[in-house]
């Protein structure tokens, strides 16, 4: 059951960031990732997590409107932690 609503989720999401007209694509990733981690825990969910955790930090990295963004800034310490 957890599968199934994890799946659903995630092909929201993939067409919300397709779809994605507006000035903060990274509130989307941000949003689906602490999703994630608040009801199922990141841990149980490590691939779909990473995938998109490693997008988010791939694709905002250097756009100049998330250089000081905490939300980027989190991510970045959630993947270094990960790394560990």
């Amino acid at each position: 059951m957890a599968n199934r609503m994890i799946l659903s989720r995630k092909e929201q999401f993939d067409r919300e960031i397709a779809s994605y007209r507006g000035d903060d694509p990274l509130k989307l990733r941000y949003e689906f990732l602490l999703w994630l981690d608040s009801n199922f825990g990141k841990d149980k969910v490590i691939d779909i997590f990473t995938s998109t955790l490693e997008e988010a930090l791939n694709t905002h990295w250097n756009d100049t409107r998330y250089k000081e963004d905490n939300r980027l800034i989190e991510l970045q310490m959630i993947y270094v932690s990960n790394q560990c």
